[in-house]
Order: structure tokens, then C-alpha cells, then sequence
């Protein structure tokens, strides 16, 4: 479809519907115009549901530990984590970042899982 003449948030939404990969800049766009909804909706649209790992940070309540959200996308992850910690956490990390250099971060960092 031609997205020629169609606002910023047109142009995502059709892509979206049409379950193409946004470039860079429609990336930047997105995270200025699209609702957590619908940067969900293209997170479906183009398969990227993952794992996800959050981290606690030093004088929060939960220093030293992590907790592990499962088969969500990135807005959905943080969602549900904001909903149940507000912003008393440090990292959102996805599967390839929580284990760079072949070590997990809770190996790394002395992390427990918190259930």
C-alpha cells in the first residue's frame, strides 16, 4: 500500500496491519506516536514475543534478585512489570542480552530469581 500523504502514526499503523518491520527511524517514530497497544500489536505482528528478564537494582526492594516474564512483547513485559513494582526495578533485559558473553546475568551479578 502506498503510505504516501498518511501521518507518522498512519504509515506505522499500516504496516503494522501488513505485518512488515519497521526501519530505524519508523522505530523512533513509534516509540513517539504508537500507544503500548499498539506497539503490541506490531510486537505480534512481526513474531517478536520473547522472555524476558528484569533486574532489581542497589536500595530498591529487591536488590539482588531478577524475575523472569515469559512469552509477552517488550511494552507487554514492562507492563506487567510496572504494574506489579512500579519503578523499583533497574533492567528489562530480552533472552540474547540476559546471557551476552555465554554467562547469564544472574550468574554474572549473583542474582536469585524471585518468585
Amino acid at each position: 500500500m502506498d503510505t504516501q500523504g498518511l501521518s507518522r502514526k498512519e504509515h506505522l499503523l499500516v504496516k503494522i496491519e501488513d505485518g512488515q518491520p519497521f526501519t530505524a527511524e519508523e522505530a523512533q517514530w513509534a516509540a513517539e506516536v504508537l500507544s503500548d497497544e499498539e506497539l503490541a500489536a506490531y510486537s505480534r505482528s512481526i513474531g517478536d514475543i520473547k522472555t524476558w528478564y528484569f533486574t532489581f537494582g542497589v536500595g530498591q526492594p529487591n536488590a539482588g534478585h531478577y524475575i523472569v516474564i515469559r512469552d509477552v512483547t517488550y511494552a507487554e513485559a514492562r507492563s506487567k512489570m510496572i504494574a506489579a513494582f512500579g519503578r523499583e526495578w533497574a533492567f528489562q533485559y530480552d533472552e540474547e542480552d540476559w546471557y551476552k558473553g555465554g554467562v547469564s546475568q544472574a550468574e554474572k551479578w549473583n542474582l536469585k530469581e524471585l518468585r
